[in-house]
């Protein structure tokens, strides 16, 4: 069994436990969580996930994030924080906002212009970061979000 941590500031230490993720369907889900409590008390549940990559995992993604937002829902904190490797592309946005009672928030649209910011837009850009060499295929997508809820 693998063992992850979820990496807190020394402050938050103390008033931090971790979160075991399961869901019915599958033993473990691809995310690490936990909950910090901040010294006036307010409890904020927190994740982060890495979820299948390929487009035609659209419905599996869904059905990950639903499995996850629902988990760390339940812990009845005063906020949630939920990130990571979305691998999502832009169709999946709202309906992802609005799994598990919806009212879940993209921190990036929520930060940003999202008319303007195109230089801000995407967490992969292959035409900048040639990780598989510049005579491929060069894409850009915003696969990692940021979502908030409280």
């Amino acid at each position: 069994n693998e063992y992850v941590d979820l990496l807190v500031k020394r402050e938050l230490a103390n008033g931090a436990r971790r979160i075991s993720l399961q869901s019915f369907q599958m033993n473990e889900l691809p995310a690490v969580a936990g909950i910090i409590t901040l010294k006036n008390g307010t409890r904020i549940a927190i994740a982060s996930l890495h979820l299948p990559h390929t487009k035609e995992a659209a419905l599996f993604r869904k059905v990950l994030c639903g499995a996850i937002m629902e988990q760390l829902t339940s812990q009845n904190c005063d906020g949630i924080i939920l990130t990571g490797d979305f691998n999502m592309r832009g169709f999946e946005d709202k309906t992802t906002e609005n799994l598990c009672g919806g009212n879940w928030k993209d921190a990036w649209k929520e930060a940003t212009d999202t008319k303007t910011a195109k230089e801000t837009k995407f967490t992969w850009n292959s035409r900048v970061n040639m990780y598989h060499g510049p005579e491929n295929f060069q894409w850009t997508c915003r696969l990692d979000r940021c979502y908030v809820k409280s």
